[in-house]
């Protein structure tokens, strides 16, 4: 029978360690990148005071905060795949830190 590796076994303590803190680091610095971004995009369109400006900062604005919502949601993603992985194996998988 196939026996999965724990996420330890997988890529070890050292990677696990530094896959925790760097996606701590994301958790914090994506929304702060965010709102900078939009809000400099938004000032610069304001300031140019074109129609079209404003529509392009408004469609990077919605980009953006798509993506700030799927580096969020990434943790709850791998938990979701890990859980349906270890269901079929029978053992119990944590997301490897980034959670």
């Amino acid at each position: 029978m196939f026996t999965l590796m724990t996420c330890e076994q997988l890529i070890g303590p050292e990677l696990k360690q530094i896959l925790k803190e760097a996606f701590s680091i994301i958790r914090i610095a994506a929304p702060i990148l965010a709102v900078v971004l939009i809000g400099k995009d938004i000032v610069v369109a304001v300031a140019s005071g074109k129609e079209d400006d404003m529509k392009k900062a408004q469609k990077n604005m919605i980009k953006r905060l798509i993506i700030l919502v799927v580096i969020m949601f990434i943790p709850t993603i791998v938990n979701i795949i890990l859980s349906l992985i270890a269901s079929s194996g029978g053992q119990a998988y944590t997301n490897c830190g980034i959670g």
